[in-house]
Formats: C-alpha cells, sequence, structure tokens
C-alpha cells in the first residue's frame, strides 16, 4: 500500500480509470493456464465491486467458450 500512496494522486486514478475500463471479452478464451483472481475488502488498488465484475466476466466467457463455470 505504501508504493500506491507514494505515487502521484493523478497516477493512482488513471490506474484505478485503467482497471475500471478492463474488459476481458473474448481475450480470456485464449488463457491456457488455470486463472485465480484473487481480491479482497482490504484490497487499495482494486476495489471489491471491480474485481466482483472481472470474476464474473471471466466465469461468462469461460462458460459460453468451455461450458464450464467455477464460483467459489
Amino acid at each position: 500500500m505504501a508504493i500506491m500512496r507514494s505515487c502521484p494522486a493523478l497516477v493512482r486514478s488513471k490506474s484505478g480509470a485503467l482497471v475500471a475500463d478492463t474488459e476481458l471479452g473474448r481475450a480470456a478464451v485464449r488463457l491456457i493456464v488455470p486463472t485465480t483472481l484473487i481480491a479482497g475488502a482490504h484490497d487499495h488498488l482494486i476495489p471489491v465491486t471491480h474485481a466482483e465484475r472481472l470474476a464474473n466476466e471471466l466465469a461468462e466467457v469461460l462458460t459460453t467458450a468451455y461450458g464450464v463455470r467455477q464460483v467459489s
């Protein structure tokens, strides 16, 4: 967290915007290794709402492509 706090506010805001605008789309289908998305309520870099959206998007793409869905 100290690294993020040491960054200028503009850099932190642009990092947040990047995560907010991330769309996995069909790129997730090209994953060739097991993938785990780890996030937490105390993550100061990626808010829980963004992590949940990414997890749901990843699950949807992989379910459509492979018919497999793992939710924990």
